[in-house]
């Protein structure tokens, strides 16, 4: 059906000129007149077709689309990450579209040399089964690249959210500072544990809950953990429960209840001298941007981003610097949908100038490329620089229909493409290849 439509739009825009010549010249055009309208009427009946079978086909992948969608969402210091599973199939699709669109445009070429303007109808027409039979084969085909594709991304995402996930644990477990004696007592009901031990109890059990999946039993847990604790005498504690609460309820995509975590912690604690509860102060502010961003509350994102870099901006501590590099690089991108090209540079500029991640640098000469001030060889020189072994984090999902909206050909080609080596990350020599870039 690709064949075909590609195949029948190339001929209704010879047909167009042709009748503007004919036009033009006051000959007689209603034979081409005819065949057009002829033509059109073919079209949207493929096209009521492909809609159909497009629709079949995602049916096919609903079951992976649901699995990577559970585990989708972007809502820690980490938490960009989540949000490239939902959307992981998708691009998948995109990407094999790209192949059967540039198929349809070669054959559709190849007809049109041959057939004349006089004899396109007929052509269809008795190429007809032909061409029904071949788009079959190439749907099934796409169908079960799309299936096998799905199930190895599906695994890799699993994998990389465990990763996730042991890191979020040893860093909770960093907090807790009573002895094993004390956290091994367990919560059997007929033991009479201290109320501070209990909650340390309280938070293991979250934390065991939450490495299994088991994300309302974790979430019990946390409201158990603040029940108990008074927030003044183990501050860190309480904060860092507050975080994981948010974060198990963005695993549940609830963002509006994760971000009333983050909103409790950033109020009870901005005021804090501690310096590991700022940490999670400046965690909880990027995540409630970040959270507000797949809300498409777009201002609401850049006042949580920009309140971060003006309270900690002086802050010497490694990890809040970090949060707010990576701040400056969210502000950068969204600001393609809202300011001008000139404005989006300087953004740009001042998040290059003050992190060293090189992910986030690469992200920076991606957008730079959008706006036409770098090439494509140097945003993939860019990406040569980000280790092999580094988890990325950015999935565009804010601009992702700026991205669709405002590119064509060639260079929509090599945007896709980058986007999609962000999403699966797996072979740099395969990217090079398909932005036509040699290593």
């Amino acid at each position: 059906m690709y064949q075909q439509l590609f195949s029948i739009q190339s001929q209704l825009v010879r047909l167009d000129e042709k009748l503007q010549q004919q036009k033009s010249l006051g000959n007689d055009f209603k034979t081409l007149v005819a065949a057009q309208q002829a033509l059109k009427v073919q079209l949207a009946n493929l096209q009521t077709k492909l809609e159909t079978q497009e629709k079949l086909q995602t049916n096919q992948v609903t079951v992976f689309d649901g699995r990577i969608s559970d585990i989708a969402s972007n809502t820690n210091i980490w938490g960009s990450i989540f949000t490239l599973f939902g959307l992981i199939i998708t691009v998948a699709a995109v990407g094999l579209g790209f192949n059967a669109k540039n198929r349809a445009v070669y054959e559709a070429k190849q007809a049109a040399n041959t057939a004349s303007e006089g004899h396109m109808e007929k052509w269809l027409l008795d190429n007809k089964d032909k061409l029904i039979s071949e788009t079959k084969v190439e749907l099934e085909k796409v169908s079960f690249e799309l299936k096998e594709r799905a199930e190895k991304l599906a695994t890799e995402a699993s994998a990389a959210l465990n990763k996730i996930e042991r890191d979020l644990i040893e860093e909770s477990k960093r907090i807790i500072t009573s002895n094993k004696g004390e956290t091994g007592k367990g919560l059997s009901k007929h033991s009479k544990p201290s109320t501070r031990a209990s909650a340390k109890n309280w938070f293991e059990v979250g934390l065991s809950a939450f490495e299994k999946s088991e994300y309302d039993e974790a979430l019990k847990a946390w409201a158990k953990v603040l029940q108990l604790l008074d927030q003044k005498e183990e501050p860190e504690l309480y904060a860092v429960t507050l975080m994981n609460q948010g974060i198990t309820y963005g695993q549940q995509d609830k963002l509006e209840d994760a971000l009333s975590s983050f909103k409790t912690l950033i109020e009870q604690f901005k005021a804090s001298p501690n310096e590991e509860i700022q940490v999670q102060v400046a965690m909880a502010m990027y995540n409630q941007g970040v959270a507000y961003g797949q809300q498409d509350k777009l201002e609401d994102a850049l006042s949580s981003f920009k309140t971060l870099i003006e309270q900690f901006k002086d802050s010497s501590n490694e990890e809040i610097q970090k949060t707010i590099a990576n701040s400056r690089a969210n502000i950068a991108e969204q600001a393609l949908l809202y300011e001008t090209p000139e404005q989006v540079l300087i953004r740009v500029a001042g998040a290059e100038k003050y992190s060293d991640n090189p992910e986030n640098l690469a992200v920076m000469q991606f957008i730079r490329f959008l706006l036409d001030d770098k090439s494509i060889e140097e945003v993939f020189t860019a990406l040569t620089k980000i280790p092999t072994e580094m988890d990325l984090t950015w999935n565009f999902s804010e601009i992702k229909d700026y991205l669709t909206d405002n590119f064509k050909g060639i260079k929509q080609q090599q945007i896709q493409a980058v986007v999609q080596y962000f999403e699966q990350h797996k072979d740099i020599e395969q990217l090079g290849a398909e932005l036509g870039v040699k290593g």
